[in-house]
């Protein structure tokens, strides 16, 4: 059965989905659209056990709506689980879902979601209508140009550099990069204290780092708390053994096997100090407002290397932990449910004897070009 460019076929399984005629594509063709997504979505990313222990919104990002089994089947999973979800699904049509819409009764998987989806398709389609005329067979956006006041930038001169000749500026930067190349990543610390003067100056180091449009989209919390590092051990180790007995797939294990990991932190109490980093997507302002921080993910990845560089620099080790999800530090270290946990950075000085992985850095021609 067809229709508007796509047909009703029925699978070796005797399950039916949806193929497209142009693409000469079958959606789900193997096992059919909800096993599918079940497998794919519910199952193998854990997404119920994710969801009750995240903190504030829960976002799916589906990569090609089509027909919408997978987010039918992401909401039929999670509807009994008190909680907010938000579904961002990518295509550039809503033609799939309209066929499906159709032959209902041939597929099934919409059941109790009819309206929803017939509301979600009048709105795209409005959305359309108000925002394009069609001139040629080609869509043209019309421009709804809004003039706002915008504040006069401010300059000031850059701040005086010592100048070098050529053959200076190469010895300071391969004088860094030899300091540099002897930073490795440890997991063997010493419980030697660590001032807290020497934290806030590497904290500031990292705050100068570039980033999108000034808004400086970071928190640092720094843990020296004996109770509160156990506490954070604690619902880490939980997470990894989720990750490293359920979760991972074998090809991440065999990744990790090199680094003697496991679901074993006993460096989140021994350390004298971790710092949770959290990315902030947007700020609330006094007035209640949202104010968006642009490349949010990136100005923090920028901020983090600069905070390890300046934690090497000073004398003393680090590891970058990322358990995941992470959701567990917004409430332990009382962070709003919006700011993300980016990583765990857990620093110190080694452990006597601390020995580390026997592994090697890609060389100079593997890792850039030059054009």
């Amino acid at each position: 059965m067809s229709n508007a460019g796509y047909q009703i076929v029925q699978l070796a399984s005797g399950v039916n989905s949806v193929r497209s005629l142009a693409e000469k594509e079958t959606f789900h063709p193997v096992i059919g659209p909800v096993a599918e997504a079940e497998a794919l979505y519910v199952k193998q990313l854990h997404l119920i056990e994710r969801v009750r222990q995240q903190t504030g919104k829960f976002i799916v990002w589906d990569v090609g709506l089509g027909a919408a089994a997978n987010a039918l089947t992401v909401l039929r999973a999670t509807r009994r689980i008190p909680c907010s979800i938000r579904l961002v699904s990518f295509d550039h049509t809503v033609e799939p879902l309209i066929f499906a819409l159709h032959h209902q009764s041939e597929l099934g998987y919409l059941d109790g979601y009819e309206e929803r989806c017939r509301q979600l398709i009048e709105n795209v389609n409005k959305r359309h209508r108000d925002n394009f005329a069609s001139r040629a067979g080609i869509a043209i956006a019309r421009a709804r140009r809004r003039i706002a006041p915008v504040s006069k930038p401010n300059f000031v001169p850059l701040p005086a550099l010592q100048s070098f000749t050529d053959e200076e500026l190469l010895a300071r930067a391969k004088n860094f990069y030899a300091d540099m190349a002897r930073r490795r990543t440890v997991r063997d610390f010493s419980a030697r204290p660590v001032p807290r003067e020497l934290i806030e100056t590497c904290l500031r180091t990292a705050g100068s780092a570039p980033n999108g449009a000034n808004l400086q989209p970071w928190h640092f919390v720094a843990v020296s708390d004996p109770a509160l590092k156990r506490e954070i051990r604690i619902a880490a180790e939980t997470e990894e053994r989720e990750f490293y007995e359920h979760r991972a797939p074998n090809e991440w294990l065999e990744a990790l096997a090199k680094l003697g990991t496991d679901a074993h932190k006993p460096f989140l109490e021994i350390a004298p100090w971790l710092i949770a980093i959290f990315a902030q997507p947007y700020r609330i302002l006094p007035d209640g407002r949202k104010l968006k921080h642009y490349y949010a993910i990136e100005s923090v990845g920028i901020a983090t290397g600069l905070l390890v560089a300046a934690v090497h620099q000073a004398g003393l080790v680090s590891l970058t932990h990322t358990p995941s999800p992470m959701g567990f530090l917004n409430k332990l270290l009382g962070r709003p449910a919006y700011e993300k946990p980016f990583l765990l950075l857990v620093i110190g000085h080694p452990a006597e004897g601390a020995r580390v992985p026997d592994i090697r850095r890609k060389p100079l021609e593997e890792i850039s070009s030059f054009v």
